[in-house]
């Protein structure tokens, strides 16, 4: 039965042009989510209660970004060698010009309230120029692009904090991550309109990558992880800007031409919704930070669980680690140790797991082995080298170990296991 499950869905994979890596934990264990076993019990409403003050924390009169925290770029770029995308060494002065161009010195310039008018990436400096490490290593060139923090949904509420020196870019704070975003894609907001906006219901897109229009014209590609507002007649808006960059309110007037492309947040957690978003997010292209709108493994996370009124950080550390409460160490103890745990005491779509710099989604079991949902590059290989997976996939916890260059001294997924956050409560 699985391998029939597991051949057609391969087939219909590639007439959708999804090629599968050639693995043996993605050609044998089933990346169909409703083969796994589920907790029917899974409640979400402690993350629930408290989504929407999360989520319009940056129009808070207090909502502000430490210094520290702004010089970040300037500083993790000092004293490095990074490369353009054309493969040559970015020049001292290149880098002089872009970190001038961030006016340190009068940080913050303005705080304002404001919001997204487009999908847009959020960086560490104010320049859509794409800093690359090494492009000898697949975890150094494309599409590693360092100055790239993360991406920011279209219509998310954001405080304006500061100007670039060319007026180019905006420094923001959003309700996840704080960086450099075009000056071209924010608009800013007023008190009315604030006050209007916090009492609506809030929607997001149950398929990825769907057209929103006005009137038939063409407003904004739309993801999942993404929230719209609905008023008390169903009418969804978004902001747009005038031209004096205020926002003013826009109506949708189509997704895609089918409103059921949408949901109200929170979505009940049960198998059908739960299953339906990670099959929409399965096979997507890996994208560091949302580079090209692609998503990395918290980004991934994140947009996951937003359908269900679940506020994430942006990173990995901070999504594992925001409410110590709920967290189950397993750093320093055996592979069976940490397997035992895992199987008395994971929850499928409800428990994250965390190593250094990568979290992923526990969706079951299968012939009794640990099985995830991840998005992820590559598997490290013999001689620093990397086996590239590219996007998000379904797999054990050691993935690529029966390549014959699969690097056993860096050890599985399961050996650098540190922690597990389970969400979910029974």
């Amino acid at each position: 039965m699985y391998k029939k499950t597991i051949l057609l869905l391969s087939t219909t994979l590639c007439l959708f042009g999804i090629n599968l890596p050639k693995i043996k934990d993605i050609a044998t264990i089933p990346q169909n989510f409703e083969s796994y076993s589920f907790e029917h019990n899974i409640s979400f409403e402690k993350y629930q209660n408290n989504f929407k003050t999360k989520y319009f924390n940056p129009w808070e009169k207090d909502s502000n970004v430490s210094a520290q925290i702004f010089s970040f770029g300037e500083k993790y770029f000092k004293n490095k060698t990074h490369f353009g995308d054309n493969k040559q060494e970015i020049t001292q002065s290149a880098k002089d010009k872009i970190v001038a161009n961030a006016d340190t010195e009068h940080y913050p310039s303005i705080s304002r309230n404001g919001v997204t008018l487009r999908n847009t990436d959020c960086r560490l400096l104010p320049t859509a120029k794409q800093f690359f490490l090494d492009f000898k290593k697949e975890s150094g060139g494309y599409p590693f692009d360092y100055m790239q923090n993360s991406m920011i949904h279209i219509n998310t509420p954001i405080k304006v904090l500061h100007y670039s020196k060319d007026k180019s870019f905006v420094f923001v704070k959003a309700p996840y991550v704080a960086g450099w975003v075009s000056s071209n894609d924010v608009a800013f907001v007023s008190d009315d309109d604030i006050n209007k906006i916090k009492d609506v219901k809030f929607i997001t897109p149950i398929k990825d990558d769907i057209t929103i229009s006005d009137e038939d014209n063409f407003i904004s590609k739309a993801y999942i992880g993404a929230i719209f507002w609905q008023d008390e007649n169903n009418n969804i808006f978004v902001f747009k800007s005038d031209e004096k960059s205020k926002a003013v309110l826009r109506k949708i007037t189509s997704f895609d031409g089918n409103k059921k492309e949408t949901a109200n947040i929170p979505q009940l957690p049960n198998k059908e919704n739960l299953t339906k978003i990670a099959t929409e997010l399965y096979g997507q292209n890996y994208g560091w930070g949302g580079f090209l709108q692609n998503r990395d493994c918290s980004m991934m996370i994140r947009d996951f669980y937003t359908n269900f009124g679940i506020y994430l950080p942006r990173n990995s550390f901070d999504q594992a680690n925001n409410n110590k409460e709920e967290i189950i160490e397993l750093q320093g103890k055996t592979k069976e140790e940490k397997l035992k745990i895992i199987k008395e005491k994971a929850i499928p779509f409800a428990t994250l797991f965390y190593m250094k710099g990568h979290i992923m989604m526990y969706v079951g079991t299968f012939n009794d082995e640990v099985v995830i949902f991840h998005a992820f590059w590559s598997i490290k290989t013999l001689n620093k080298g990397r086996f590239v997976i590219g996007g998000s996939f379904v797999t054990s916890l050691s993935p690529g170990i029966e390549l014959a260059e699969f690097d056993h001294s860096n050890g599985t997924l399961l050996d650098k296991l540190i922690s597990m956050r389970i969400l979910g409560s029974k």
